[in-house]
C-alpha cells in the first residue's frame, strides 16, 4: 500500500498554511478559520494510522500463510499405536 500521496498532501497543506497562503485566513471569523485549518499533528495522525493498517494487514497475512503451511504439514495419525 502507498499512503505517501495523502501524507504528501497534507504535509503540502499544512505547510501553505504557514506561510500564509492557506485557505481558511481572512475568510472569516478567526475561530472557524483557527479550528479549519490543518495542524502539523494531523500528517502524524495520519501517517501513524496508516503504518498500524499496514502493520496489521502484513501481520494477518502472515498468520494465514504460517497457519496454511502447518496444515500442509503430515497430520499426526488418529490410530492408536499400540
Amino acid at each position: 500500500f502507498d499512503y505517501s500521496p495523502i501524507v504528501g498532501t497534507l504535509v503540502a497543506k499544512s505547510m501553505s498554511s504557514f506561510v500564509g497562503f492557506g485557505g481558511g485566513i481572512g475568510l472569516g471569523g478567526a475561530g472557524l478559520a483557527s479550528s479549519q485549518t490543518l495542524q502539523p499533528l494531523d500528517v502524524l495522525v495520519v501517517q501513524a494510522n496508516t503504518n498500524v493498517l499496514s502493520s496489521h494487514f502484513v501481520s494477518l497475512a502472515c498468520l494465514l500463510w504460517l497457519s496454511r503451511q502447518v496444515d500442509l504439514l503430515d497430520p499426526p495419525s488418529l490410530e492408536d499405536e499400540a
